[in-house]
């Protein structure tokens, strides 16, 4: 359904929330040094914390946040996506 918006909210693949806003990917774009892959370098922290309203999980999301330090930008965030986990592994 193109155009409503009726996706999942939670993107594919993690990337850091800074990368993402600040350095979006623009394939052709002359003279940029972020690609596709800016934002998914990324160190967890160790520290973790529960989900509050768990039946709001959706199907990339854990009932666990982690917080995470951004290996291409130094940004320390908290994400529930499902990759964390298996960074975490």
């Amino acid at each position: 359904m193109s155009g409503t918006n009726a996706g999942t909210g939670q993107p594919l693949a993690f990337r850091c929330a800074k990368c993402r806003i600040e350095r979006p990917y623009r394939p052709g774009a002359s003279g940029i040094r972020w690609g596709p892959s800016s934002g998914i370098n990324v160190k967890l922290t160790g520290r973790t914390r529960p989900k509050g309203r768990v039946s709001a999980l959706g199907p990339r999301m854990d009932r666990i946040a982690r917080e995470y330090r951004c290996l291409d930008c130094g940004h320390v965030g908290w994400s529930h996506h499902y990759d964390l986990v298996r960074i975490a592994g």
